[in-house]
């Protein structure tokens, strides 16, 4: 008589191992097919259970214990999280009783049936990335073990300098890597591939890092000039020294008058493709946020009297108005953050660094917020030109959402 086994997945990081040849090689995978992270984490786990022979049946996730979930004859993985779990989960296979914070995760194991509980959405995703992990590497069901995890890290993030175009180009692109890489930072395929992987290594935050990104991703009311059409590289054939064109983060004369557009994109494609970015990087459970150095205008300086001058109040009005209309384009966007530098003056008046960055980033914060009550925007302020506590007397005390510091420690580019 054959065997079966029962695998039940309610959202924890767990691993599943593919049955050996005298083992039932039927499973049935149900998950909320309506939740992007499940059901990528569900689609991992059914690529595993495939790759190591068995037939897998993915099914929604009944809404109650008498949808029949638990067979005696195959396999049952039931994906889920905490929340959800008292649907359909019987009191003899409830797992997770000690999950504890976010994006943690409980196995249960019983026979064949093995139950993964996440505390929320991203760890019942870790959780069967976890299974899918076991099932690869052991080939068996019958690995899996009962047990418990949560993060260590709350914040597990990447560092990514993003050259955009070579009129906002990211911190020095004065060599033929930047120039090779723009037009792949407008390829989804790119992105798709970058993000999965991300959080196929739990990574849960992307921090993009640009001096000035706004002319390549959103259009200013008052500003209309500044949005850029088109992905540009120039012609100019690198030196590979540091600033050889111009100082790093700014843009010279000399690139902009020998540019070669490589993508016709306008503005309202490029909000379109930066919206699917993050809405992609939202269903792999990623925070996106996007942060500057200050003060670099690239691509608006010289329009509507836009300098890179700290005391210029028509910068001050432009940037309190872009960080505005950056935050209300794109709704998945988790937060953004500034450098109080690297081309800011030492000041002790109202253009004061920190008093700067307030009445542009932090009033542009505030502008967004009374546009939309609800909407929160998380705030990462790096340490660096700057002291900590003029940060938290000037800018910190003032904001009311999600306040964090970032602090250099490395000077490593790995990805930067």
């Amino acid at each position: 008589m054959k065997q079966q086994w029962t695998l039940c997945v309610l959202g924890c990081l767990t691993g599943l191992a593919a049955a050996t040849t005298t083992e039932p090689r039927e499973v049935r995978l149900f998950f909320d097919g309506q939740s992007p992270p499940m059901a990528f984490a569900a689609e991992e786990l059914r690529v595993a259970l495939v790759g190591a022979g068995y037939a897998v049946q993915a099914q929604p996730l009944p809404p109650t214990t008498g949808g029949a979930v638990i067979s005696e004859r195959d396999w049952t993985i039931l994906l889920c999280t905490w929340a959800q779990r008292s649907l359909w989960v019987s009191a003899q296979t409830q797992a997770a009783e000690h999950l504890v914070g976010p994006e943690a995760f409980a196995v249960h194991r019983r026979g064949r049936e093995v139950c993964i509980v996440g505390s929320d959405v991203r760890g019942a995703m870790y959780g069967a990335l976890d299974v899918a992990e076991i099932v690869r590497l052991t080939g068996s069901l019958d690995a899996v073990e009962g047990h418990t995890a949560q993060p260590s890290i709350g914040r597990r993030g990447i560092k990514f300098n993003i050259p955009l175009d070579a009129r906002t180009p990211s911190y020095d692109d004065t060599g033929d890597a930047a120039q090779a890489n723009y037009l792949h930072m407008w390829d989804f395929d790119f992105w798709r591939a970058f993000l999965d992987d991300l959080a196929r290594y739990r990574y849960n935050t992307l921090t993009l890092w640009n001096p000035h990104p706004f002319p390549s991703m959103i259009r200013c009311p008052d500003y209309p000039d500044v949005a850029l059409d088109d992905v540009c590289v120039t012609t100019l054939k690198p030196r590979y020294e540091s600033g050889s064109w111009r100082e790093p983060q700014f843009v010279s004369p000399t690139v902009l008058a020998n540019l070669r557009v490589v993508k016709t994109m306008t503005m309202e494609d490029k909000i379109a493709f930066w919206r699917k970015v993050m809405r992609h990087a939202k269903d792999r459970g990623i925070d996106v946020y996007i942060i500057t150095w200050n003060v670099v205008v690239n691509g608006a300086e010289g329009k509507y009297g836009i300098t890179a001058e700290q005391t210029n109040p028509k910068t001050i009005a432009y940037l309190r108005q872009s960080v505005r209309e950056l935050i209300l384009t794109y709704p998945d966007l988790a937060g953004i953050g500034v450098t109080a530098g690297e081309h800011m003056r030492n000041r002790e008046d109202e253009y004061d660094r920190e008093k700067w960055l307030w009445q542009t980033y932090g009033m542009g914060v505030v502008d967004a917020k009374k546009a939309s009550p609800d909407r929160e925007v998380r705030f990462i302020h790096r340490v660096w030109n700057t002291g900590l506590q003029k940060i938290m007397r000037d800018f910190a005390a003032k904001y009311l959402d999600s306040f964090e510091i970032g602090f250099k420690y490395a000077r490593a580019h790995m990805y930067s």
